[in-house]
């Protein structure tokens, strides 16, 4: 596992909260009521116990501070894994760690099975779309109107079965 990334355990719960308020901090003023819930929603589904419960990746650039997050769920019978959410640190962004998350998320679920991998951003969110086009994730799907900021755009990654 590349350095500064591991798998988030329950000890970690306190510094994931700290890390999406310390997010919520940085960008709430410009997105107001909608950055509150949306981190709201993301907190839900990272601390869902059972088993739905997501494998979340932390990076943490050895000062004892998460600097990023990745969170995913694992693949389902028909092999198809969601990516929650990647977030990185305005202060870290351009230096590959949201990209090396994702990788070690994708290299995670490959090897448990996926054939998939699929994840939902806002047709607004213009950085993270063009994120997930880089790393190879093509638009299976828009609900909504696709030209309203408020649209729902599906993407996804696939890749062959291994060989039997």
């Amino acid at each position: 596992m590349p350095r500064g990334i591991r798998i988030a355990t329950a000890t970690d719960e306190s510094a994931i909260v700290e890390f999406f308020t310390t997010m919520l901090e940085h960008h709430g003023d410009d997105e107001g009521p909608h950055a509150v819930r949306a981190v709201q929603g993301l907190l839900d589904a990272i601390f869902t116990r059972g088993a739905d419960q997501p494998t979340v990746f932390a990076y943490d650039a050895g000062d004892g501070d998460l600097q990023g997050i990745a969170a995913l769920r694992e693949p389902d019978e028909a092999g198809a894994a969601e990516l929650i959410t990647v977030q990185v640190f305005n202060t870290v962004q351009g230096r590959g760690i949201g990209q090396t998350l994702l990788r070690r998320a994708i290299d995670h679920v490959r090897q448990a099975g996926a054939l998939s991998l699929h994840t939902e951003v806002l047709s607004a969110d213009v950085r993270s779309r063009g994120f997930l086009r880089r790393e190879g994730f093509v638009v299976e799907d828009v609900a909504g109107e696709s030209a309203a900021p408020s649209a729902v755009v599906r993407y996804v990654m696939t890749w062959p079965a291994p060989a039997a």
